[in-house]
Order: C-alpha cells, then structure tokens, then sequence
C-alpha cells in the first residue's frame, strides 16, 4: 500500500497540475493545495478507531473498512455544497479534500491488497491490484515515495518555486 509521503504529494502535485492550467487560479490558492495534500492521509487515520477498541476486533477489520469507503468523498461533497452557500473559499477547499480523499482510496486501490470500497452497501473486497505480490514489501513503497518526491521537485524546480534551496 503507498506510504503518506506518495498520498500527500500525488495529492498535491495533481492539484497543482490542474491549478497551473486553470483560469481560476485566484479561486484556488497554493495554501488550498497543500492543505487537501494533508488532508490526503485522514484515511489512515482509522488506526486510531482500532487503538480505542484494541482487544475487540482484528486490526484488518477495522483498517480500510469504513475510512476507505467511496461513500466518505461523497460525504464530504455533500458537505462542501453547504459550505459554498456559507463561504465560497471554504466550499472550494471542502471539494479539494474531497479530491485528497477520493485520490487516496484510488491510490489504494490501484496499489494495494482488496478491500471494502463500498461499505456500507457491500462488504466486498475489490482491487486492481497492479503491483505483483512479490512487490508489496516496504522497499517498493518507499521506492515510489522517493519517485513522487522527486516528480514533486521537479514540478517545484520548473515554475520556480524552490529557488531559495538552489
């Protein structure tokens, strides 16, 4: 499964991507996308929902069931809708971790062992699974971490925004 530093940065380097040929970009500031590309990783956070009932469940049914679920992005979608009636700026970056969340799950499911994408309507388990199993250890995870690290430097590097490292 693709470690936070792939989550976050793929977040952020898509956002950025759309931001750079967007007419829009006043409507979208670069804080926006850095904060989606945080927000990216709240679906690992279910960790914290097994440490409160340790000894009760299996970790595997706990993790990836209810947080990695194709339903949370439309949550927070319909979320976004009442906050664009509140504060169009809240509303844009409402809809923007939404993208975060929806990017993660699909990283998952791309990358990553089958699980329950569409609880609650269905408990079973889907994956494309396009990395072979002889793959799924940690090295190849940080191997595309290093490889998003560097795609995301070089974006940086491209439009001038890391000229103070150089």
């Amino acid at each position: 499964m693709p470690f936070a530093v792939t989550h976050i940065l793929s977040t952020i380097l898509l956002l950025d991507i759309y931001r750079k040929f967007s007419k829009h970009k006043k409507n979208f500031p670069l804080s926006f996308i850095y904060i989606a590309g945080i927000f990216s990783i709240i679906p690992d956070t279910d960790f914290i929902l097994y440490w409160i009932i340790n000894g009760f469940t299996n970790f595997n049914l706990v993790h990836k069931v209810y947080s990695h679920t194709i339903l949370m992005p439309i949550i927070i979608l319909v979320f976004a809708s009442f906050m664009f009636n509140i504060n169009k700026m809240w509303g844009r970056l409402t809809v923007l971790c939404s993208f975060a969340y929806l990017n993660h799950i699909f990283l998952d499911y791309i990358f990553s062992w089958p699980h329950t994408y569409l609880w609650p309507f269905s408990m079973k388990v889907y994956s494309f699974n396009i990395i072979p199993t002889i793959f799924k250890d940690w090295f190849w995870w940080a191997g595309l971490d290093t490889a998003f690290l560097i795609l995301w430097l070089l974006w940086e590097l491209k439009h001038d925004r890391i000229k103070d490292f150089i």
